[in-house]
């Protein structure tokens, strides 16, 4: 992306090449490039648990819940009827306050993942179509 500053205009890259480079790089199709020093009194990426995973890459709603740090909610899940990944794709907000989750950080992060998931398998989808 530093070409981008280049002083000559036309060793610039064009917006079009720009936009596939940052496709490619939110698709994670290119290698991490080398990772930032930590700060003193932060905690580095790999030990916070930002990462936001698809419910699709795992076996059961308690593995999926689990990966991200919300297996406390596996028992409200499974009384909910939604005992597969595949079943809570279409869960909403709404649909989490009624199952009894509540903090609105928590949602978040669980609709986060569906939002993953679904894109996943929407993807999955067209590419049997």
């Amino acid at each position: 992306m530093l070409e981008c500053w280049n002083a000559e205009a036309r060793k610039r890259p064009t917006f079009g090449l720009v936009v596939r480079i940052l496709e490619i790089l939110l698709e994670g199709n290119i290698a991490e490039g080398p990772k930032p020093k930590p700060r003193a009194g932060v905690k580095p990426a790999s030990t916070r648990s930002r990462e936001v995973v698809s419910p699709l890459e795992y076996q059961s709603v308690e593995e999926w819940l689990t990966s991200i740090k919300m297996q406390k909610y596996t028992d409200k899940f499974l009384e909910s009827g939604h005992t597969t990944v595949t079943s809570c794709l279409e869960l909403t907000a709404d649909d989490l306050t009624k199952m009894g989750i509540s903090l609105a950080g928590h949602q978040n992060k669980i609709i986060s993942s569906i939002r993953i998931g679904r894109d996943q398998f929407q993807r999955q989808e067209s590419i049997r179509v």
